[in-house]
């Protein structure tokens, strides 16, 4: 039975991401950890994977991608494909299904063949490390690669200058700003 993908949401733009996650980043207890986390999850993205084939239905234009078994996609993730030729086809892709092998998403545009040493894993959710001095000064900066709304985080995970002890509970400021 085929599944019709004509009223899923193909919107790459808003993007999530869960501790639950398949291979999601841990959150750690020495001072840089939260920094590290944020990396991952902001500007790298995790979870890569080798797609070993793909299949592409030319009525529906709908690609499917098959990987190694627990690759750990979810319907509705977003995901991040490169190493392909032809170049469009590298990009960001809402997964419209996913079993325990394979994943299909809606491409962009007409393609008959899709080669390369292809990989997948979830997508940043599109910042730029801009600042990473975490080792001296404990601090780093992230800029919002959206054009309407440029945001940037800062990062202070060092001990503040007022009396406390690195025995003391860990924490970081944060600081946001346009």
């Amino acid at each position: 039975m085929a599944i019709d993908f004509s009223q899923y949401n193909t919107d790459t733009d808003v993007r999530y991401i869960d501790y639950s996650m398949a291979k999601s980043p841990v959150l750690g207890t020495s001072r840089g950890d939260l920094v590290k986390l944020l990396k991952t999850v902001l500007v790298d993205g995790f979870n890569n994977q080798t797609v070993s084939s793909i299949t592409i239905d030319q009525t529906t234009n709908i690609a499917t991608l098959s990987m190694p078994i627990s690759h750990g996609f979810v319907f509705n993730q977003v995901i991040t494909i490169s190493g392909a030729s032809p170049e469009e086809f590298n990009g960001n892709y809402r997964v419209l299904y996913a079993d325990g092998t394979t994943v299909q998403i809606k491409l962009k545009s007409n393609v008959s063949s899709i080669s390369g040493t292809i990989s997948a894993k979830v997508a940043s959710l599109g910042y730029s490390l801009v600042y990473d001095d975490i080792t001296n000064t404990g601090t780093a900066c992230f800029k919002n690669s959206s054009q309407t709304s440029s945001a940037s985080l800062k990062i202070i995970d060092t001990l503040p200058p007022n009396g406390y002890y690195a025995t003391w509970a860990r924490f970081a400021r944060v600081g946001e700003g346009q």
